[in-house]
């Protein structure tokens, strides 16, 4: 399962920690049917009889006949602070590997190669 982020946080900002929360991943989180190309946004919901218990939903329709209720945010993963600057190194590499295509300009694979060493 690959995990992403949709929002970055600031460097300024405490992150807030709920003791004793835990979030619910199912396994099948990043399958899809053959054929859709464009997923549903997967939901970050909250139980409504135990807010400390999140789930991450496939499809929104099936979040309030769980009793959850969305939270309106966006999972990313968990990622401690060694794990994220990594992340942050990476991405003008997975950027580039994402560009090459067939039918690139000359050098774009050089390119590319020297964003992933560079990364490491």
């Amino acid at each position: 399962t690959i995990y992403y982020l949709i929002e970055v946080p600031e460097a300024s900002v405490d992150w807030d920690v709920e003791p004793g929360a835990w979030i619910e991943i199912p396994a099948d989180i990043a399958d899809y049917p053959i054929g859709i190309d464009d997923p549903p946004p997967r939901t970050l919901a909250v139980c409504k009889s135990d807010p400390k218990h999140y789930k991450l939903f496939k499809y929104p329709d099936d979040v309030e006949r769980a009793g959850f209720e969305p939270t309106g945010m966006s999972y990313g993963g968990v990622y401690s602070p060694s794990q994220w600057n990594r992340f942050v190194k990476m991405i003008p590499s997975l950027i580039a590997f994402e560009a090459i295509g067939g039918n690139d300009r000359p050098g774009a694979m050089d390119e590319a190669m020297r964003y992933i060493r560079e990364a490491r």
